[in-house]
């Protein structure tokens, strides 16, 4: 393969500003001008290399390492998970990881070391240390919520409280003895049924067909009271507590005595509000 094929088929990967930058020289129609990076492969990788580098895997490696960052919140544990993770892909010496670790860690586990026991010269050591300190600062924390939450709570009653709620009375076979006496429960009462005085209908002002004496209902012609309930303010085809009427039935004309009547087949046709057609007033 030529040189000149090669560079193509290398510019047929470049993107971003890579290709940004080699495709004027491309796309140029100027036939004298020639450029030698894009006929020798050796001119091409050195023109590439002088422009944005050498890419090395090693390199992103370190940069990710440097960029682990330990926020103040956070945990030891969950920083050196990630320092691990790219530790292994660079060859740092162990002064320089001692470097970063320091850089990254916080003010309040950075204070703690200079009173720890191990020994913090090398990674490992620094590691350990790191570790202990920061899990004694959130047990430390825990406690004191902890602590906290039972300070907040009410107080439980003891069973000496209990019982001084208790009533006091004394036994009548040692008067001068005190002793505690649990109350007893009341025995539960089942509620008796209460009638409503308004739905019951007086038997005693119904004659033996069922209808209305003719004393009762002369009393209530003459006080101006309904013929169906016995209240005053509205008539017997008013009565709020007279049963609805169907929907095929027929409205009567109600028969109202005017004068003193001693007559009970005229009585009757007092009582007679509405019927049915075909049917005689009872």
């Amino acid at each position: 393969m030529e040189d000149t094929e090669k560079i193509f088929f290398a510019i047929s990967y470049l993107w971003g500003i890579a290709l940004d930058y080699i495709e004027p020289f491309i796309a140029e129609n100027d036939e004298l001008q020639t450029y030698d990076f894009l006929e020798e492969w050796p001119a091409f990788v050195q023109k590439l290399s002088n422009l944005f580098g050498f890419y090395s895997p090693e390199d992103d490696d370190e940069d990710a390492l440097v960029a682990i960052s330990f926020p103040n919140n956070g945990k030891a544990v969950n920083y050196f998970i990630q320092f691990a993770k790219y530790q292994n892909r660079i060859r740092w010496d162990d002064r320089s990881l001692q470097k970063v670790v320091k850089d990254a860690l916080p003010t309040r586990i950075c204070d703690e070391l200079r009173f720890c026991h191990e020994d913090i010269s090398s990674f490992e050591g620094l590691k350990r240390a790191v570790l202990r300190v920061d899990n004694n600062y959130w047990k430390q924390n825990m406690e004191e919520s902890n602590r906290n939450h039972t300070s907040l709570a009410p107080p439980r009653p003891s069973q000496t409280d209990q019982n001084s709620s208790l009533p006091l009375i004394h036994h009548t076979n040692l008067p001068n003895r005190l002793t505690w006496e649990k109350p007893r429960p009341t025995p539960f009462q089942v509620p008796t049924p209460r009638t409503d005085p308004s739905n019951s209908f007086p038997t005693a002002k119904l004659g033996p067909d069922g209808h209305l004496t003719p004393a009762e209902c002369q009393r209530r012609m003459s006080l101006g009271l309904c013929m169906h309930c016995g209240q005053s303010g509205h008539l017997a085809r008013n009565c709020p507590k007279q049963n609805p009427r169907p929907a095929n039935t027929v409205e009567g004309r109600a028969i109202y005595l005017e004068q003193e009547t001693e007559d009970p087949e005229l009585a009757k046709k007092a009582n007679a509000v509405n019927f049915l057609p075909g049917e005689s007033a009872a």
